[in-house]
């Protein structure tokens, strides 16, 4: 699926693409109804969101360069707050491994960014026209996950390179509609810094085209996302042939989304049957773990 939109000034496309590349990986699921709440910038949500962000779970260096990214932040957004039709379990693989949405998107011919895996849960992303980003999930639960990214634009548009941080909250609510099929409810807030101040006084006038051309984004990726589940559920073995053609994808997490895909039939089958499927009563899958990652880092295996 293409994700289409009309660009921004040529001056800030750099800095939409820098932001969306990092987005990709802190929630590849927006808006999707057209009754949900809008996009807000106000200073109530911007408490809010800053003060769910657990940092006494993360190390002091991570605490500190979070805390320099909310302190001082050119672009604070919330986007629509979205309810999706989604399998929990593919909902949170997907939060925690973008690249698998990016592959598939490749295999598609869909997308022009490339994503690759670093560490666990560390991406760098490019764009091809000179954006170059560092993204890491530097916690995460059921519940909520954080992610913090770098940036840096060194391109033909400006007379020198300019470098961005992002930090990234989304929270999550599970539930069951009447007919008992999953819901997911997502909050996805968002803080910018840019070293440049002719960027960052740019930034500013344009934010409210630039925020409508990321919720357009997202809404067109999380209509993606539902589709995935859907034909997960009515088609496994097509998502079973999807998986095994993902081929820059590293071998465990290519084997576990093929793994998480061909139990959405089952789920839904017992969904449907009244059985109450909710992820925070269930914390036995290595999946639902916590992964407070910039706290314990050396918990984790690199993958090569």
């Amino acid at each position: 699926m293409a994700i289409r939109s009309p660009s921004p000034p040529a001056e800030l496309r750099w800095l939409t693409t820098s932001f969306l590349c990092c987005c990709l990986m802190m929630c590849p699921f927006g808006a999707t109804q057209a009754d949900t709440t809008g996009a807000t910038t106000n200073r109530n949500a911007r408490r809010d969101a800053a003060q769910s962000i657990p940092l006494w779970n993360m190390t002091p260096d991570m605490q500190q360069r979070i805390r320099a990214v909310l302190d001082k932040s050119t672009i604070y957004r919330r986007l629509p707050e979205s309810q999706i039709d989604c399998d929990p379990d593919l909902y949170l693989f997907l939060m925690r491994n973008p690249d698998v949405v990016v592959d598939i998107w490749r295999i598609m011919d869909a997308t022009q960014i490339n994503l690759k895996r670093v560490a666990p849960f560390r991406y760098e992303a490019a764009d091809g026209a000179g954006t170059t980003s560092t993204v890491e999930l530097v916690y995460g639960t059921e519940d909520i996950h954080v992610f913090f990214g770098e940036g840096v634009y060194d391109g033909p548009l400006l007379r020198r390179p300019v470098n961005g941080r992002s930090v990234v909250v989304v929270r999550t609510q599970y539930s069951q509609d009447a007919q008992g099929r999953p819901q997911i409810s997502s909050v996805l807030d968002m803080f910018l810094q840019i070293d440049h101040l002719g960027v960052d006084a740019l930034a500013k006038t344009f934010q409210p085209f630039f925020g409508k051309y990321a919720d357009y984004n997202f809404t067109e990726t999380s209509r993606f996302l539902s589709r995935l589940s859907l034909t997960a559920e009515k088609n496994p073995d097509g998502v079973q042939r999807l998986a095994h053609r993902l081929s820059e994808l590293p071998e465990p997490v290519r084997m576990e989304f093929a793994s998480v895909a061909s139990r959405i039939d089952g789920r839904t089958a017992l969904s449907n049957n009244h059985a109450i499927h909710r992820m925070s009563h269930q914390t036995s899958a290595p999946s639902r773990q916590p992964i407070p990652v910039s706290r314990y880092p050396a918990d984790f295996p690199v993958y090569r």
